[in-house]
């Protein structure tokens, strides 16, 4: 698992989640720091205006690296948790470090920022969230400091399409983990049907996105699976459910290039509004 830091406690929010994953599926953590070179030296007041030279960075690395290892011991992580500092642009480093094969995921927390040199994270993770091709969690900050990570119950976001059932496959995989819920969800859109013709159209959508969750369902007998259907937009219909949901997976498609940066409306807006623990699981199907 990768976990990237900006320095700043709210940025730390995935590290209880991180150890919690570490001990249950015993995945090895690295932490990592990434900077840029201007903003590293704006960080010392001889460098107010900075001559177009070269400085020496390494009291500024040292400082990253000993603030790793301080978050290492700090939230009890495993002893051969790795850390690493990385000169660059953050979101371009993450995605760099997380193509290697011994990169499973990353685990990113939104809102860390503030202080100088520090990311400006939402952005960040916005960009990593596009262009990653692994799967990325995402948890908010919390203003609770005491975080008791959990998976009892997982909601799995779906849409009909081969896409969305990519999440459903990487949850599966949680829930026979951890012995997780799962909770196939699917909403029921709102059709622009004369008064007179609505309550039939919806009763006969409701009942196709039923069966599929229910052939879904039947696919995995080895856990506790519920369905549910909801009349209602995807996105406030997941952000109602994921309050009562330990983890939200969702899927979107995994592009490279300049493709890579678009992602599904409905994805982006549960990234930026929900409360719970979100995994973005990226696809290679088309539809």
């Amino acid at each position: 698992m990768l976990v990237p830091l900006d320095g700043s406690k709210t940025g730390e929010a995935a590290l209880p989640w991180a150890r919690f994953f570490a001990e249950k599926q015993g995945l090895e953590i690295e932490l990592m720091s990434c900077f840029r070179p201007l903003s590293a030296v704006y960080t010392y007041p001889d460098f107010a205006t900075p001559p177009p030279v070269a400085y020496d960075l390494s009291g500024f690395i040292r400082t990253s690296e000993k603030y790793l290892k301080m978050s290492v011991s700090e939230y009890d992580l495993p002893e051969q948790t790795v850390t690493t500092v990385k000169e660059g642009e953050p979101a371009e480093s993450i995605l760099e470090r997380s193509e290697s094969d011994d990169i499973d995921s990353i685990m990113l927390s939104s809102h860390g920022r503030g202080g100088i040199g520090r990311w400006l994270l939402g952005s960040v993770v916005t960009k990593v969230v596009r262009g990653s091709q692994k799967p990325v969690f995402v948890f908010k900050a919390s203003k609770d400091e005491a975080v008791s990570p959990a998976l009892g119950k997982i909601l799995v976001c779906l849409d009909g399409s081969k896409i969305s059932e990519t999440a459903l496959t990487r949850a599966r995989e949680l829930a026979k983990l951890h012995g997780s819920e799962l909770t196939l969800f699917r909403s029921v859109e709102y059709f622009p049907y004369p008064a007179s013709a609505y309550q039939v159209a919806v009763e006969s959508e409701k009942k196709v996105c039923q069966e599929y969750l229910d052939e879904l369902a039947a696919t995995i007998p080895d856990l506790k699976v519920r369905t549910l259907v909801r009349v209602t937009s995807a996105v406030q219909g997941i952000l109602e459910q994921a309050a009562e949901h330990d983890l939200v997976v969702v899927a979107s498609h995994g592009l490279g290039g300049f493709e890579r940066w678009l992602l599904g409306s409905v994805t982006e807006k549960v990234l930026h509004h929900v409360e719970a623990p979100l995994l973005i699981v990226h696809s290679q199907e088309t539809d």
